[in-house]
C-alpha cells in the first residue's frame, strides 16, 4: 500500500482480525492483521466537490481528512468521522 496521506487514527475490529484506519486523504482502509493486506480502500479523487458530496450514491466518500474511526462491538460496521463535519457509517 502506497499512502496518499497520513493514518490519523486505527480501531482494531472486535474479533481482533483486521484494524480500520482513517487517513488525511479522506480515504479509509481495513487491513488484514494476519496477512497485513488491504482488504477495502475508499477511492480518493480530485473531483470532489460539493455537488458530489451531496449526490446519495457517494454518500460514503468523505471528502476531508477522515479523525476517527470506530467499530461497532459486533463487528459489523465500521463508524468514521471527518474534518467534512460528516459521520460515516
Amino acid at each position: 500500500y502506497e499512502p496518499h496521506g497520513f493514518l490519523n487514527e486505527v480501531a482494531f475490529h472486535p474479533s481482533g482480525t483486521c484494524i480500520g484506519g482513517g487517513c488525511t486523504d479522506a480515504s479509509v482502509k481495513i487491513w488484514d492483521i494476519r496477512t497485513r493486506k488491504l482488504f477495502n480502500i475508499t477511492p480518493v479523487g480530485d473531483d470532489r466537490d460539493d455537488d458530489r458530496r451531496m449526490r446519495e450514491n457517494d454518500r460514503l466518500d468523505h471528502v476531508a481528512s477522515v479523525n476517527s474511526v470506530a467499530f461497532h462491538p459486533n463487528g459489523n460496521f465500521l463508524l468514521t468521522g471527518s474534518s467534512d463535519a460528516t459521520l460515516k457509517i
